[in-house]
């Protein structure tokens, strides 16, 4: 909603079923909208980081993020401390198509990933 305010900021919410406790939209309806737009660039989370990628709970989350990807030019995901100790089933994405990853991690958890290139992860 503060973005929203901002001048220059365009913010569009995506038809389909929301989610109460992410406050997101998923489901057919919201694949079928992301289809209709070229997105500069996708922010978005993840339930859970492991080294072979970013995980979702549900696989409606995972196909919405997907599709979110196609759409969009530059890729940055955002992850806490604590969605490396999280679990998920549904892989959305390989880290490295990541243009960036922002978290506040500290190095003794990111370190193990230091075959990784090194301005993949940000504090």
């Amino acid at each position: 909603m503060s973005l929203a305010k901002k001048k220059d900021v365009t913010i569009y919410l995506l038809g389909g079923e929301i989610l109460t406790n992410t406050n997101s939209t998923q489901g057919e309806a919201t694949i079928e909208m992301l289809h209709k737009f070229h997105l500069d660039l996708m922010l978005c989370s993840c339930a859970a980081i492991k080294e072979d990628g970013s995980y979702e709970h549900s696989l409606s989350s995972s196909e919405v993020k997907r599709a979110a990807f196609r759409e969009s030019q530059i890729h940055i995901l955002l992850a806490d401390v604590h969605k490396f100790e999280e679990t998920g089933i549904y892989r959305s994405q390989e880290l490295s198509d990541y243009d960036a990853i922002y978290t506040n991690a500290p190095d003794s958890v990111i370190g193990k990933w230091a075959h990784r290139p090194s301005n993949l992860f940000n504090h």
